[in-house]
């Protein structure tokens, strides 16, 4: 997951391990890169769009350069709900496009499905 804010991080994170995932946190688009380079298998980013260093549309495109990273699903999860973020973000290959605040139930089951198939059948 990530997102410069602690508190919807701690939140998030909360929610995500409460349903059994195992959740790493990154501050910023930079510091998940090096944490993603590190880490062992991951199953999705949760990114958010406003971030200081690298933000998250910056980290969709250093993600396009990595084959590594580009199995790894994206939803981005940001307060910018505009049709043109969101088409910005899939075009730069995020799979997934929620806007805060969520519907927790929603949003897992979200998750679920993007774990499971990599794909989100409906738009959010």
């Amino acid at each position: 997951m990530v997102d410069d804010s602690a508190a919807l991080r701690r939140t998030l994170a909360f929610t995500l391990e409460r349903s059994g995932y195992r959740v790493m946190q990154a501050k910023d688009g930079q510091e998940a890169l090096k944490t993603l380079a590190q880490a062992g298998e991951v199953d999705l980013i949760i990114c958010d769009v406003e971030m200081p260093n690298l933000n998250g549309f910056e980290f969709l495109g250093q993600r396009r350069r990595n084959p590594d990273l580009l199995k790894i699903p994206v939803a981005m999860l940001t307060s910018r709900g505009s049709e043109k973020h969101r088409q910005l973000a899939k075009t730069l290959g995020a799979n997934a496009y929620f806007t805060k605040p969520y519907i927790e139930q929603q949003f897992l089951g979200a998750v679920q499905e993007l774990l499971a198939t990599g794909l989100l059948s409906v738009s959010s």
